[in-house]
């Protein structure tokens, strides 16, 4: 599924090491400071925190975060009290040596954080177990998406929910540590069969914008780039939420699609 070919075998064994490597390396120092100013990170967090009100109230036993990166949402949400266990799955070793230090820290207890590989789609994880799936910005990483989509089917309770975050609008751009590019109606595609589709939307015009000058091979783009990560950080992110509805009217192009999947 998605545009690039999933025959060019030696093309997405490079990218699935590629995504290793940057995973691995998330909590550097440098990776302390960007996390810490990272507006697409917080935007996430914030529409999937929306999508959750949206689902139907119900005491949540357990909760799989696939990707959690630098543990932002999935403490969030422990602090919430948004399930009794939340269980964080990452490809990084070190994110998921890291969530757990900060968790203790923090007084958060009821947070695990479990490494998985990135060269397989298969989970070490019994049926029927999870109430809720969160998966932000992942599928496009895993080796494939139709039997990673299968995996989280097969954990998730009976009318159990994802909720599902992917980028669009990439035909134009090379994603080191992308394996496809979608659209909104590949992705509906890939979940139609096992799931039913509900709220659907896309925002975040400004991570396209973000996104489209750091991939340029120039320096001076790069700093652009952080620079641009910087500023827009320092609004709040609210406001800039109102301005990013506006700017899609105005048919400025989405970096995401955002949707709940629930299980049939």
């Amino acid at each position: 599924m998605g545009i690039i070919s999933k025959n060019d075998r030696s093309r997405n064994i490079e990218r699935l090491e590629t995504n290793r490597k940057y995973s691995n390396t998330w909590w550097n120092e440098y990776g302390k400071l960007s996390t810490f100013f990272s507006f697409t990170e917080r935007i996430h967090a914030l529409t999937i925190r929306g999508l959750i009100k949206k689902l139907p109230i119900a005491k949540r036993k357990i909760l799989l975060e696939f990707g959690f990166g630098s543990g932002f949402l999935i403490k969030r949400l422990a602090q919430q009290q948004t399930a009794e266990l939340l269980v964080g799955c990452d490809i990084s070793v070190s994110n998921t040596i890291k969530l757990r230090q900060n968790c203790r820290l923090q007084g958060i207890d009821n947070v695990i954080g479990l490494p998985i590989s990135p060269y397989s789609t298969s989970l070490a994880l019994k049926d029927s177990v999870a109430d809720l799936v969160i998966c932000s910005h992942v599928i496009e990483h895993v080796a494939d998406d139709i039997s990673f989509i299968n995996e989280m089917h097969r954990i998730l309770k009976p009318n159990g929910h994802a909720i599902i975050m992917l980028p669009i609008n990439e035909e134009q751009l090379d994603v080191p540590t992308h394996l496809r590019k979608y659209t909104v109606a590949q992705v509906k595609d890939l979940f139609c069969e096992k799931f039913s589709i509900q709220n659907i939307g896309t925002n975040d015009v400004f991570s396209h914008w973000i996104r489209t000058v750091g991939l340029c091979n120039c320096s001076l783009n790069w700093l652009m780039k952080k620079v641009l990560i910087f500023i827009l950080s320092l609004f709040p992110l609210r406001a800039l939420l109102k301005v990013d509805k506006m700017l899609m009217f105005l048919s400025f192009r989405p970096s995401e699609v955002f949707f709940i999947a629930q299980k049939r």
